[in-house]
């Protein structure tokens, strides 16, 4: 099954009363790599700003998560494998990267988590 769209999901992304408690004050972009791919969701004064693909350098408070095709498809999975569950797991115990501003990804781990969550419900 393809990588979900994260543009064609902003409405349920701006929607989404748990990832704006997540992304309470935050100020700038999660991206996610997919195999080549790189999208953004941009975030304002801890709301969803927009989603689209990542074109330009990541900024200073930006983080990321990026995986192959394939171990995307496992963390997306709507009962993911052992260690797919959670992405700090996953980037622990295979091919899956964290990366960007460390500080942010730890205070805003919510919304990555929330972001995946999502993700996960929209191949459903």
């Amino acid at each position: 099954m393809p990588f979900p769209d994260p543009t064609r999901l902003s409405a349920r992304f701006a929607s989404d009363p748990e990832l704006s408690r997540c992304a309470r004050f935050f100020t700038g972009a999660l991206r996610l790599g997919v195999g080549e791919q790189r999208f953004e969701l941009r975030f304002e004064a801890g709301r969803f700003a927009g989603a689209g693909s990542a074109e330009s350098a990541p900024g200073a408070r930006d983080f990321e998560i990026s995986a192959a095709p394939a171990e995307w498809e496992k963390l997306l999975a709507t009962v993911p494998p052992p260690f797919y569950q959670d992405p700090f797991g996953a980037a622990l115990h295979h091919s899956v990267s964290l990366g960007g501003d460390p500080e942010t990804l730890f205070a805003y781990y919510g919304v990555l988590r929330r972001v995946i969550e999502i993700l996960r419900e929209s191949r459903a």
